[in-house]
Order: C-alpha cells, then structure tokens, then sequence
C-alpha cells in the first residue's frame, strides 16, 4: 500500500519508520532540510518537497494542530484515484475537520510522545480512531494491528477527555521531572537518582488507583518537612514555591476527602 505522510516532526517520522517495514512510505515536507534531518531519510522511505504522488492509498497529516486546515486547502483531492484515506494526527481536533474537503476523513491518533529523531516501539501504544467511512476505519485498524499497537474507536468528545487526561499525565509531569532535575543539579546529582522511583510509581498505578497509594508529606499531613521545603524554594528556587504549595493542597484535599 502506499502512504504518504505529510509533516517532519518526530509523530511523521516515527509514523514513516514502522510503516515502511510493511508499506511503500513516502514523506512530503517544506524543505529538503527538513526530510535529511530525519531517521531513515534515503534508507527506509521516499522524501518529496510539496508534492504529494498521485498513487497515494492513505495520507496522514502529521502537523500542528493550528496548520492542518491550512495543509487541508493546499490539497487537491480530486488528483488521487486510489486514495481510501486521509487521517490527521491531532488528539484534540476532531473528525469533522475534514467535511469541507473528503468524505473520507479520520483521525488516526497516537498516545504517545514523540521527539524529532527518537524513534519509539509502538508496541502497545494506543491508537485512537475515529472516522464516519467504514472503510477507512478498517484500514487504520489493520495498519494499527500491523505495528503492534493497540487501536481503539474513540469519538472527538471522548478523545478530548483523554487528550486533556494526557496533558496532566505526562506534559505536566514531564515539566515537574525538569523541576525535580534543577533542584538535585544544584547538589551535582542527576535526575536518574529517581528512576527507580518513577518505575515503581508507574507499575503501582497500572493496578490501583493512583490516589490510593499516595505518598510524601502532603500525604502524612508532616508541615515540618513541608515547611523545610518551602523554606529552600523560598531561597533557592522561589518561582517554584506557589507550584509547591499549590500541589500539597489539592493533595491533602484529596487525601482527606477522596473522590467515590
């Protein structure tokens, strides 16, 4: 099958990756910069600047959310015979965005995270789909089978929930671990001293509630140590003292007052 994947950052490059193990993959970006910047250019898939072939089966829009309208005008769709069809990437734009331009329009989202030339295993990573066209819902499940993850039909209101859900569980968390990585550099130590720490984190949290397993001071209700640590942050890292204080309330409040 041939699919064409439309962006360069690391969502289409992780994308044209896998996909070319069992696919013809051809990347289409701004600049031929950009498509050399990234893993597997020249090796495992095509580049083309602008131009997207003719012959193309899927096309997966894999930019910013605030372009994929602006890449939506810039194509026109009646030059593809073959195409079946056209997915973005986005979690929190939804299917609809497509209704002034292809019938055939869907979303094709990855749980994950992505950097520009890290390249993930996909192995279980959900893929939320939603699309009106049965036929492109039985593509991107079969494509989604193929690289191993776990695909799941989740419409725009229900990915919202989880793309929000997402943005507590790893963008706000990946930011307190930069926090966490300033205070113990200011001892010379690395942020890797509490890896141990988040493995175990994340494995209790695959069984229980995280609430139920809560630790730390805040937990325990210990001001001593609350207030030793607010005292450093006052001196050492004052932008962080409000973010502190403002996480040890909601955790008490929780704590004391659980939610059924």
């Amino acid at each position: 099958m041939n699919i064409t994947l439309l962006g360069t950052g690391g969502v289409a490059e992780n994308f044209a990756v896998v996909l070319s193990a069992n696919h013809n993959v051809t990347i289409v970006g701004k600049s031929l910069d950009a498509l050399q910047s990234l893993t597997g250019y020249n090796k495992l898939w095509s580049a083309s600047v602008h131009y997207i072939p003719e012959e193309t089966d899927i096309l997966i829009i894999a930019v910013q959310d605030t372009k994929i309208i602006t890449a939506l005008q810039s194509i026109d769709f009646s030059v593809f015979p073959q195409l079946h069809v056209v997915a973005h990437t986005s979690g929190s734009i939804g299917v609809d965005v497509f209704s002034a331009f292809t019938d055939k329009g869907a979303v094709f989202y990855p749980l994950q995270t992505f950097s520009k030339n890290r390249i993930i295993d996909w192995k279980n990573t959900p893929l939320l789909i939603e699309t009106h066209h049965q036929e492109a819902e039985t593509l991107l499940f079969e494509i989604a089978y193929q690289i191993q993850a776990v695909p799941f039909y989740a419409d725009s209101q229900k990915r919202r929930y989880i793309h929000l859900g997402a943005v507590f569980a790893q963008n706000f968390f990946n930011f307190l671990l930069e926090v966490s990585h300033q205070i113990t550099q200011k001892q010379g130590l690395s942020h890797s001293i509490y890896h141990a720490l988040l493995q175990e984190t994340l494995s209790k949290s695959e069984q229980v509630s995280p609430i139920s397993v809560q630790t730390g001071p805040a937990k325990r209700k210990d001001y001593n140590t609350i207030q030793s640590h607010i005292r450093i942050l006052q001196s050492e890292f004052p932008e962080y003292e409000p973010l502190y204080r403002m996480l040890t309330d909601y955790i008490v409040e929780l704590t004391c007052n659980p939610k059924p």
